[in-house]
């Protein structure tokens, strides 16, 4: 709230009016933290992002597939594609949230289903990602049942406990097995 509020000059509750009315507006989502006492210094403020990732294109000037690559924001804009595609088609009832310690571990999307499984989701804009100890530290933190790297495209493979699969393989074959 602190950036926004600065740049435009008002109060953080103003602001936060503002997003309320964005978010009332499907603009914009909030995913929450996730936090249980675990004894570690962890970041409590909401994520946001733009909804429709072709409005945040446009905003950006992206206009091409060529361009979009090139861009600093593709990474966070496949992030929050993907993540409305899995809110999306998730079973009813799914919680859904991120998790982040002041020391860098991080979870993309924590999806907590209707049977109370936890699923850890990292999404990356590359078909041979790369995973940081971080997302390790946050399975072993959160005591996931399922782990998940997203790609946009390339195989459905396992390695090191986690299941790595194109968006499309997720949505079809993955998330249908957490109902």
């Amino acid at each position: 709230m602190s950036a926004p509020s600065a740049s435009l000059g008002v109060a953080h509750p103003t602001v936060n009016k503002y997003l309320e009315l964005l978010e009332g507006s499907f603009l914009i989502r909030r995913l929450p933290p996730y936090f249980v006492n675990m004894g570690k210094r962890l970041i409590k403020s909401p994520k946001l992002y733009l909804r429709d990732s072709g409005l945040l294109h446009y905003l950006l000037r992206v206009f091409d597939m060529e361009s979009l690559r090139g861009n600093p924001a593709a990474g966070s804009s496949w992030e929050g594609y993907v993540i409305e595609q899995i809110i999306r088609e998730a079973p009813e009832f799914s919680d859904f949230y991120y998790y982040r310690t002041q020391n860098g571990a991080e979870v993309d999307l924590l999806m907590i289903t209707p049977k109370g499984k936890k699923v850890c989701i990292e999404i990356k804009f590359s078909v041979s990602p790369a995973i940081s100890k971080g997302f390790y530290q946050s399975i072993a933190d959160l005591k996931s049942d399922a782990n998940y790297v997203i790609t946009p495209g390339g195989e459905r493979f396992d390695r090191n406990g986690l299941r790595i699969c194109p968006l499309s393989v997720f949505l079809e074959k993955e998330l249908p097995a957490f109902d």
